[in-house]
C-alpha cells in the first residue's frame, strides 16, 4: 500500500532533501510543512482532530513516503507521529487535550525522549533522568544524551525517570520549563535538519498533569509496536528510494535489475508483515519477532542503497555528482543507529526477553 505524497510537498521535500540533510537552516520549516499536508492526522481518530477515514497502515506508508524524499524530515515526522501515538494511549488524560491540536497543526513538535527507557527495560542501560516527589508534582534531574526534533521555538518531550521506591514513570517536559536546557543541536554526518541535540535537567519542576503514564514498563510494552513500525518505515522509504533509481538507470544490466525487483518485493512484504503484526497485537506479546524485522529491514536498506552506488559506479566518487546517491547511503548507515540500535536488538535476541521494572 503506497502513500502518494501531494506534488507540491514532494517538489518542496527533493529542493530541501540536501540542506536539510547538511544543515539546520531549514529545520524549523519541516513540521510546519508536513502538518500543511495533514500527514500527522493519519491514523489519529476524527474524535481526536484526525483524518477521517484514515488508517495506522496509511500512517507508516506516509512515513516511508517522506523517507523518499528526505530522511532528515521522516526523521522529524517519526518523532512527531510516534509522540501523537502515545497522547492517544490514554486521551483522557489531561495532557491529550494541552498538546495534540498543537501537534496535528504542527504548532509544536513533539520529541519521543524513549529511547533510553526502551534499552531501560529491555535491560540494555540504566535510566538517566530520575524524579523526586514534592508536595505538588516531582522534581526531575538528569540527562538525555540524544532527543530528535526539538525545535528551538517550542517542544514537548516524553521522559522515562527513576522514582524512588516506585517502578519508572512517563512524564511530559516543556521546552519553557525552568531547569530544562536543550544545548546546540548535535553535529551530526548527515540529517542536520532533524533538530537533534541533548537536555540537561535540572532541578526541573512539574506538576501532578504532567505525569503520562504512572508505570513505564507498560506504557513501553503499548507503545513501541509503532514506535518500531514508524522507525522501520524510514529505512524502507530511503531502499525504494534506491531502487527506483537503479531501475531507472540508463545502463541497467540484467542481474542489477533482478537483484532491485527482489529487494522492493521483500521489503514491501516486510513492511506489511510488520503493520499486520502492530494491528492484530502479536508485537505486543512477542516482541523479539519485532526486533527481528527492524534488523532485517535495515540491513535491506543498506542493500539497496550500495546497490545503487553500484550502478551508479565512479560518477558517485565525483564532487558534484550523484550527491543524493551519497546522501541516501550515508542514511542507510545511519539508520541501523538509531535506538534501540541494530546491535543492541541483537543482543536482546540473544537473551531470554523480560521488562525490567525498577
Amino acid at each position: 500500500m503506497a502513500y502518494q505524497l501531494n506534488p507540491e510537498l514532494a517538489q518542496w521535500l527533493t529542493a530541501h532533501a540536501l540542506p536539510l540533510d547538511q544543515s539546520n537552516h531549514h529545520a524549523s520549516l519541516v513540521i510546519p510543512k508536513l502538518a500543511e499536508h495533514h500527514l500527522f492526522g493519519l491514523g489519529v481518530p476524527a474524535t481526536y482532530g484526525g483524518q477521517a477515514h484514515s488508517d495506522f497502515a496509511e500512517a507508516v506508508w506516509a512515513i516511508t513516503a517522506v523517507a523518499k524524499y528526505s530522511l532528515s524530515a521522516a526523521f522529524a515526522y517519526w518523532a512527531q507521529r510516534c509522540f501523537i501515538s502515545y497522547l492517544l494511549l490514554d486521551p483522557s488524560r489531561p495532557a491529550t487535550a494541552q498538546y495534540l491540536p498543537e501537534l496535528l497543526s504542527g504548532q509544536l513538535t513533539g520529541a519521543t525522549g524513549l529511547s533510553n527507557a526502551i534499552k531501560f527495560l529491555s535491560g540494555v542501560e540504566d535510566l538517566q533522568v530520575h524524579a523526586t516527589p514534592t508536595a505538588d508534582g516531582w522534581e526531575l534531574n538528569g540527562f538525555l544524551p540524544w532527543v530528535s526534533n526539538v525545535d528551538n521555538d517550542g517542544f514537548v518531550v516524553a521522559v522515562a525517570a527513576q522514582r524512588p521506591q516506585q517502578a519508572p514513570a512517563i512524564f511530559l517536559l516543556q521546552s519553557d520549563d525552568k531547569g530544562l536546557h536543550r544545548q546546540a543541536d548535535l553535529d551530526l554526518h548527515c540529517l542536520q535538519g532533524s533538530n537533534t541535540a541533548s537536555i540537561h535537567i535540572q532541578s526541573c519542576h512539574v506538576g501532578t498533569d504532567r505525569l503520562l503514564a504512572d508505570q513505564a514498563a507498560e506504557f513501553i510494552q503499548q507503545v513501541r509496536p509503532p514506535f518500531l513500525a514508524f522507525q522501520c518505515a524510514l529505512s524502507t522509504g530511503v531502499a525504494l528510494q534506491s531502487l527506483e533509481q537503479v531501475l531507472a538507470h540508463p545502463r541497467l544490466n540484467t542481474a542489477h535489475a533482478t537483484q532491485a525487483q527482489d529487494l522492493q518485493h521483500k521489503l514491501v512484504t516486510t513492511q506489511s508483515h510488520i503493520i499486520t503484526g502492530c494491528l492484530n497485537g502479536v508485537f505486543l506479546q512477542q516482541p523479539t519477532e519485532l526486533f527481528a524485522l527492524r534488523i532485517e529491514i535495515a540491513r535491506l536498506c543498506q542493500e539497496a542503497c550500495l546497490l545503487e552506488l553500484y550502478t551508479e559506479g565512479g560518477a558517485s566518487y565525483l564532487q558534484g555528482k550523484r550527491e543524493h546517491t551519497l546522501r541516501r547511503v550515508r542514511e542507510a548507515l545511519f539508520l541501523p543507529l538509531v535506538s534501540p540500535t541494530v546491535q543492541q536488538l541483537r543482543q536482546q535476541l540473544q537473551t531470554p526477553f523480560t521488562f525490567a521494572t525498577a
